[in-house]
């Protein structure tokens, strides 16, 4: 008698401490079509932009509107992008001041104060040269050339991938030649070392 009571008293224990574990998916339903309703709207504008994308269409113009941002494409269309809600600020970016060498005759730059070094490539991908086709040094021909609306440094006659920013001095060191470059407000002056 005294296993059959224990029995019963260790099932009775059993099903009242699992009760919590069959909870109803009531309970998650509202998130679960929340979640499943932002996950629509996020497809919708992935897919209107996909076929925008394959229609030949490209941004034309982007328009900030109430709550978010309205993109034109080229062929009048618009889509809206909405602002995110409950968004954190970023991390305060920091100031790149990039130093400029010639390694290898190739032009190379630095943006954390010469710890690492990656070759200056041209807009096809290829090294810039630092000495032009006559054997003339090619760094006192730095200059800056605007494509589509954006500056970029040029080195001899090679456009580079590396931006203008007016806001600091851009320096290049041409140990070969013994000069630095400096460019300030679009200025070129070349000092000797």
């Amino acid at each position: 008698m005294n296993k059959k009571f224990l029995s019963a008293i260790l099932f009775g224990a059993l099903m009242v401490s699992s009760t919590g574990t069959f909870v109803s998916c009531k309970d998650y339903d509202d998130d679960i079509d929340r979640i499943d309703k932002e996950l629509s709207e996020v497809k919708e504008t992935i897919a209107s932009l996909d076929s925008a994308i394959k229609a030949g269409k490209f941004v034309q113009s982007c328009n900030e509107v109430t709550g978010g941002y309205e993109l034109v494409f080229t062929d009048g269309s618009k889509i809206t992008i909405k602002n995110g809600t409950n968004g954190t600020d970023g991390a305060a970016g920091t100031t790149v001041i990039p130093e400029f060498r010639v390694e290898g005759n190739y032009w190379q730059v630095s943006t954390d104060k010469g710890a690492t070094w990656v070759d200056v490539k041209d807009t096809e991908g290829n090294k810039v040269p630092a000495r032009g086709q006559d054997g003339e040094a090619a760094g006192s021909n730095v200059s800056w050339v605007t494509v589509d609306g954006v500056e970029y440094i040029k080195i001899g006659d090679k456009v580079t991938d590396l931006k203008q920013n007016n806001e600091f001095p851009n320096i290049a060191v041409d140990a070969e030649s013994k000069t630095v470059i400096v460019t300030i407000d679009g200025q070129n002056y070349t000092l000797l070392q």
